[in-house]
């Protein structure tokens, strides 16, 4: 899930996308910096290319499309399970199974 910084979430949604690559390793800000704007994060982070499912936002009954540069923030969601999965983690981690 994608939520860019200039459209907030609350109002306009969230985006999704498609997880293409992942760094290997953590990158510092630094060595992030020729290949994306500017950020505040000192920590580590691992670069990630997304495909994006839409190239534009929904914004006042229009389609804007969206510019090279904005910063956002991601949730990655990496597996999916049902509800009763969910529900029943505590006990598959005991057993080792359902």
């Amino acid at each position: 899930m994608l939520r860019y910084q200039a459209y907030p979430y609350q109002k306009f949604g969230q985006a999704t996308g498609t997880v293409l690559t992942i760094s290997r390793t953590a990158l510092s800000a630094s060595e992030l910096s020729g290949s994306s704007p500017q950020t505040t994060q000192q920590e580590p982070m691992f670069k990630i290319t997304v495909e994006l499912a839409r190239q534009d936002i929904q914004a006042y009954g229009k389609q804007i499309p969206l510019q090279a540069g904005l910063l956002l923030e991601a949730d990655i969601m990496h597996e999916r399970r049902t509800i009763v999965e969910w529900m029943m983690e505590p006990l598959i981690s005991l057993t080792g199974k359902l």
